[in-house]
């Protein structure tokens, strides 16, 4: 809470940091089985990586900007930016030409507040990855015009405080709030990824406690012959299966007496029921397997979308049946445990959809129109690969309703015993 506090108010609203303090506490609610904590966590994180994307890839929404409001020093150094790339283009013999004109001409001020804002995104990226080895002062140089920047823009820039920013700290519901809070709607997927850059306690083979290296009489070959160690990353999920009939279709919702369309909700009754069928775990998988799995869906939705004509010799054709059936296959072993234990990435022609023993192999729920796209395979088409290009992105995860993909992912997220629980019933049998 502390985290959220200062990186919400006090920290420049450093977003990334907000999304790291958000997962781990939605790692707390997730062990605890609070699924309402889980599910506002998971949420916040969402949003926090929305709000850090506006800044840093699409800025240019942020207009207009009201310059008088902005420090002096930064419209300085948006000024000495445009002169000194002026300068860089003036061609030889100009200065006069400009000098006998009486001077530059002003900069406007959308030109201004364009040159600001990238400055920002650029001291955002900075202060989310400053090097170990940088200065103390100029550490604190950058983190103090970040943060003094973050406030004049959110004074001065009503789209940068509505679409970058949260209104106020994202905390999960506590107490009595958490108690009465509702079952997620039916058809609710939300999956964010915590990644483990130094190792996690939940697989031991992402560390080397003892190391690796002898102490002493060390040589070079031994560096060279170093391996890499793992890097894991631990997919938060909260998924609620519709009911029998509750769902139509992908995000669709049965029409309640309040109007058509409207949101699908449970009845108090039926809350209960509900939460018995509420799949809230996580899943610690290798990273390379999970943007292995992810690539592939991308590509095979790239030739569903633009297949390589007759007439063309660059380019792939439409995927086959037996490829989309094997990507399913690899996704369902994947998210079940059963790729994870050997760790490998399926890129061979044999897949865990050809066993007839793995979670792929038969039976499941049908997704897509089966072939509206072009793909057929097991029913995965355009659509669904993009849903599950999302949800294995480890920077942004995915917050949706959908009845068909919920329905899907319960038969392969059972409910599994908490890791403080399972930590709790090892120290029990022990004792």
């Amino acid at each position: 809470e502390q985290v959220l506090t200062v990186a919400a108010l006090d920290g420049g609203h450093t977003r990334a940091v907000m999304r790291c303090a958000l997962l781990e506490w939605g790692c707390d609610a997730v062990a605890a089985r609070r699924h309402s904590a889980a599910t506002a966590c998971l949420r916040h994180a969402a949003a926090a990586t929305a709000k850090r994307l506006v800044v840093l890839q699409s800025n240019h929404v942020l207009a207009p900007v009201a310059v008088a409001q902005l420090p002096g020093w930064a419209v300085e150094h948006a000024r000495g930016q445009e002169e000194a790339f002026g300068a860089a283009a003036k061609p030889p013999g100009g200065g006069a030409a400009v000098a006998a004109a009486g001077g530059a001409s002003p900069l406007p001020d959308a030109t201004l507040s364009r040159r600001i804002v990238c400055h920002f995104a650029a001291l955002c990226r900075a202060s989310e990855g400053a090097p170990a080895g940088l200065p103390a002062s100029a550490l604190q140089t950058l983190h103090a015009q970040h943060a003094t920047l973050h406030a004049a823009l959110k004074a001065a820039c009503p789209k940068y405080a509505s679409d970058a920013c949260f209104q106020s700290v994202p905390l999960p519901p506590r107490g009595a709030d958490a108690d009465r809070a509702p079952a997620p709607a039916p058809g609710t997927v939300l999956v964010q990824w915590l990644v483990h850059t130094e190792g996690t306690p939940r697989e031991l083979s992402s560390f080397e406690p003892s190391g690796t290296l002898p102490a002493s009489g060390l040589v070079p070959a031994q560096v060279l012959r170093l391996k890499p160690v793992p890097m894991f990353a631990t997919m938060l999920f909260v998924v609620m299966p519709p009911a029998p009939g509750g769902m139509t279709g992908a995000g669709a919702a049965v029409p309640a007496k309040g109007g058509k369309g409207a949101t699908p909700t449970l009845a108090p009754s039926a809350d209960a029921d509900a939460l018995a069928a509420l799949r809230l775990g996580e899943r610690t998988l290798r990273v390379d397997v999970v943007r292995d799995t992810a690539t592939r869906a991308k590509l095979l939705r790239h030739r569903l979308e633009a297949p390589r004509a007759e007439n063309e010799l660059f380019g792939d054709a439409v995927p086959s049946d037996d490829e989309l059936a094997a990507l399913r296959g690899s996704v369902e072993a994947l998210l079940s445990g059963g790729a994870q234990a050997s760790g490998r990435s399926s890129h061979s022609g044999m897949s865990d959809a050809a066993d007839p023993g793995s979670p792929g192999a038969g039976g499941g729920v049908a997704l897509g129109g089966g072939g509206g796209s072009g793909g057929s395979g097991h029913g995965v088409d355009a659509a669904f690969l993009m849903k599950l290009e999302a949800m294995l992105s480890l920077d942004s995860g995915i917050d949706i309703v959908d009845g068909e993909l919920a329905a899907w992912l319960a038969t392969l997220l059972q409910p599994t015993a908490p890791v403080a629980a399972q930590a709790a019933a090892a120290q029990s049998s022990n004792a």
